[in-house]
């Protein structure tokens, strides 16, 4: 099943989440159909560090634990947002038309 976005916990036993990360990635590079998901870090250690490490394995962002709900709504209304709420709306027309 394909997910639009997964919270990814890092710190998991057995396999973290960046292991899982790089196994979706790949599940997704062998099928060129299945739509890309958005996967955003979930870690205690919300550093620079870390987050460069997120990203350079594939995740779009980092939020750090325990989830501030603000932070959670920003990344969900950014990632999740439709493609008409994401654009800048058009221009009003100068005049309005009359025909």
């Amino acid at each position: 099943r394909a997910y639009r976005l997964i919270l990814m916990d890092c710190q998991m036993p057995r396999c973290d989440g960046f292991e899982a990360t790089a196994g979706i990635r790949a599940l997704e590079h062998r099928d060129p159909a299945r739509p890309r998901a958005t996967i955003i870090a979930l870690t205690a250690g919300a550093t620079p560090t870390e987050r460069d490490r997120a990203l350079k394995a594939g995740m779009q962002g980092l939020l750090g634990k325990p989830l501030v709900p603000v932070e959670l709504k920003k990344v969900v209304d950014q990632w999740l947002a439709p493609a008409t709420r994401r654009q800048a709306p058009p221009e009003p027309d100068a005049q309005p038309s009359l025909g």
